[in-house]
């Protein structure tokens, strides 16, 4: 369980940190847009594609992704700017003539906020559980991190063959049903 925790949060951090990248630093870099120029990343295109995966994987009715998504977005909010936090104080800090206590403060302080994270994340499975049953409650879990994989699909280079990020990570891109 302690494995799945970390896991998930580690997609959600991935995630947040690409919700908060500024525009034209590649998200669907290997998606073209009309005039076949990469696009830049838009956050609302991004977020529409991530609720519209989740309410198609974990199979929402409009009803209850109408009082869930409000819910997880908040929950969002509130891992991002931990993560943030994180990062800021991460940043810059690589190779920065740091003693051990330095490091270790660094290590400490960021272990701490990652189960700050997860204890937020649980905070929040109860409040989904007022709106959602539990067995949708997980399968909105695993949906985010489904999407969590095919938004890192989308920044694989591609290969010579097309290779990895050819497709969007799923055959036909978005919509969180196989093709």
């Amino acid at each position: 369980m302690r494995k799945f925790v970390s896991l998930f949060i580690i997609l959600s951090a991935i995630t947040l940190s690409l919700c908060a990248q500024p525009q034209g630093q590649g998200w669907n870099r290997n998606h073209p847009n009309e005039n076949g120029a990469r696009r830049a990343f838009d956050p609302a295109e991004f977020d529409r594609n991530m609720k519209e995966f989740i309410k198609n994987e974990a199979h929402l009715t409009q009803q209850e992704a109408d009082k869930f998504f409000p819910l997880f977005t908040e929950m969002l909010d509130k891992q991002h700017k931990l993560m943030e936090k994180k990062y800021s104080m991460m940043r810059g800090k690589n190779g920065a003539n740091l003693t051990e206590a330095d490091y270790q403060r660094i290590v400490e302080s960021s272990t701490e906020m990652e189960v700050e994270s997860a204890k937020i994340e649980q905070q929040y499975c109860k409040k989904f559980h007022t709106v959602l049953s539990w067995k949708k409650v997980a399968a909105v879990r695993w949906a985010h991190a489904r999407f969590q994989r095919v938004a890192l699909n989308m920044f694989a280079p591609r290969g010579p063959q097309g290779g990895p990020g050819n497709q969007g990570g799923r055959p036909g891109g978005w919509g969180g049903q196989k093709k």
